[in-house]
């Protein structure tokens, strides 16, 4: 009878930790990333090297350098509501 309380209390633990695993995660995929502006230099934006000749480091808003992937720009930002 014993073991059978130990299983129970384990898979219980199991349930536990995959819970706050998956919570953690669903925290983490839930970033809010900057949208891109409402103005005419970002109306109508598909593709992200249309971002190059503003955004890089000779450009005239280039990005820091602890911007993650630079060539990926619309995976994350979004065109904003005018």
């Amino acid at each position: 009878m014993k073991s059978g309380t130990g299983l129970l209390k384990s898979g219980w633990m199991f349930l536990l930790l995959a819970v706050l695993i998956l919570s953690g995660l669903l925290l983490l995929s839930n970033r809010k990333f900057t949208k891109l502006p409402a103005d005419a230099l970002h109306a109508g934006l598909t593709d992200n090297s249309s971002c190059a000749p503003c955004h890089s480091p000779d450009g005239e808003s280039p990005l820091s350098e602890e911007h993650p992937p630079k060539e990926q720009c619309l995976t994350c930002h979004k065109a904003g509501k005018k």
